[in-house]
């Protein structure tokens, strides 16, 4: 990968790998969540356990962290100013992200137009549906919250990546003149600017629900998810994180031996009372803990680091993308073969058989897909404008 790791990290700074395990880890996380819907999990399920699978829909705001903090670790160096090197970055972005989301979206046409047509034969109006047919393609269905889990339906998160990817040039610039204590204060500003709609919204509760959750919707609600401008501050403070690291008076600050298995340990029993949290604002709470927590990883060298670091949590983390773009289409085609085979799977058998095909098919598509495509794509996107001596590519997060 052009001397570099699947996070994009150039070769003249030190390689990041715990962060290309922790992709792995979240995309797994987001995986169980899905099945844990999916299965109606939740049946004679311990309530830690019960919360920790419910916690999935997390996962996605520590890729949006993460998006951050790895832009910003390669870029706020040599933020791209001019209209050339905005068109460089912005090509580098498509060429990462957009040819295995095109995947996902061929995989499932069918049979998101044969709802669509069901809709309409039925005498229904599928509006939302149709604005999807129209959006997703063009990364743009998150606007339309209603409609953002129409086709493929993580491809939302991919939506608001693009918004972010959008922002980038402008945020990274204003993050990069600042020094560490106003970065700081821009983190919590972040921070607090999330939690004003959330509080709004618990305030007045626009959708009359009494109980709001990952498996219920409203519009009101479903905006506060999906609307990129409101998963904006995750960004930033993931930029920020990384401003911070690089531009503290003594250097990379690490923090206190054992802080970052201590941090882990916080999340992960969070994640198991999660669900007595007020949901809206699970979003920004958790950020602040993801940010946190990659800033450990990426200065220490404990023991949770050199685990992530292992070289196959390394080969999954490059391979989470694909894995998280195409885990449901998969899902999806094996239950339709078990199904016309007349075999019935349940739960201790799918889901295991699932999770090896879906990461083997992830492995796949990264190597056959994911990486060819980007190198052409590549290709066609660099000029000789482009910023000097600028990685080629940052790695999306993976969300």
């Amino acid at each position: 990968m052009d001397g570099q790791r699947a996070t994009g990290i150039p070769a003249a700074k030190p390689r990041l790998d715990a962060l290309t395990g922790v992709r792995f880890v979240a995309a797994l996380h987001v995986i169980a969540f899905h099945l844990y819907h999916h299965f109606c999990l939740s049946e004679g399920a311990p309530p830690g356990l019960h919360d920790l699978l419910k916690a999935g829909h997390l996962g996605v705001a520590l890729f949006f962290v993460l998006s951050g903090f790895i832009l910003g670790y390669n870029y706020l160096e040599r933020i791209p100013h001019t209209a050339a090197q905005r068109r460089a970055f912005l090509g580098a972005r498509f060429a990462r992200v957009y040819p295995v989301y095109l995947l996902g979206l061929l995989v499932t046409a069918p049979f998101f137009l044969r709802w669509i047509l069901n809709d309409l034969q039925a005498g229904q109006r599928p509006w939302m549906n149709l604005f999807g047919l129209v959006l997703s393609p063009v990364l743009l269905q998150s606007w339309v919250p209603l409609s953002a889990l129409g086709w493929n339906a993580v491809g939302w998160s991919l939506s608001v990546e693009a918004f972010f990817y959008a922002c980038f040039p402008f945020l990274g610039a204003w993050v990069a003149r600042l020094e560490w204590r106003k970065a700081l204060q821009v983190a919590a500003g972040a921070v607090a600017a999330s939690c004003v709609l959330p509080l709004l919204y618990l305030a007045t509760k626009p959708d009359g629900l009494d109980r709001v959750d990952a498996f219920t919707t409203g519009p009101w609600l479903v905006a506060l998810r999906f609307l990129p401008i409101q998963r904006l501050p995750e960004f930033l403070l993931g930029i920020c994180v990384a401003r911070l690291l690089m531009s503290h008076p003594h250097g990379r600050p690490a923090l206190p031996r054992g802080m970052t298995s201590a941090l882990a340990a916080a999340t992960l029993a969070l994640f198991c009372v999660h669900d007595r949290l007020p949901f809206p604002l699970t979003p920004s709470m958790f950020a602040v803990l993801f940010a946190a927590l990659l800033h450990g990883l990426t200065t220490s060298s404990g023991p949770l680091s050199r685990v992530l670091a292992s070289r196959p949590l390394i080969v999954l983390g490059e391979a989470s993308y694909a894995l998280y773009i195409l885990h449901m289409p998969v899902m999806d085609l094996l239950e339709r073969v078990a199904t016309r085979a007349g075999i019935v799977l349940p739960a201790p058998v799918f889901v295991p058989l699932f999770l090896l095909v879906a990461i083997g098919v992830s492995m796949a598509v990264f190597r056959y897909v994911e990486e060819p495509a980007r190198r052409l794509l590549r290709r066609w996107f660099e000029r000789p404008t482009a910023m000097p001596g600028a990685p080629a590519t940052a790695s999306p997060p993976r969300g």
